[in-house]
């Protein structure tokens, strides 16, 4: 294909609350880990500058934190398009 290397971002939701991380993750598995999405990339590179990726979600962990607030952290896979 046009573009044979596979890009994977580690994201963080860091020390949120619980119903917030529950979101998430009714979202990830409301897509199944196959069905693309939108993910706004931040370029450090040109200021404040966005690039708005698809991508697919496979792979999270969410870990308690303390009290009501968890953390989850994810793999994100680019997806690339013609």
């Amino acid at each position: 294909g046009l573009n044979n290397l596979e890009q994977t971002l580690s994201v963080s939701f860091s020390t949120r609350p619980k119903a917030e991380i529950d979101d998430l993750v009714a979202f990830f598995e409301s897509l199944g880990g196959v069905t693309k999405f939108r993910f706004d990339l931040e370029d450090s590179n040109a200021g404040s500058s966005t690039e708005t990726i698809k991508c697919t979600c496979a792979q999270w962990n969410q870990t308690w934190a303390y009290d009501n607030f968890y953390t989850l952290s994810a793999t994100f896979t680019r997806c690339y398009e013609a």
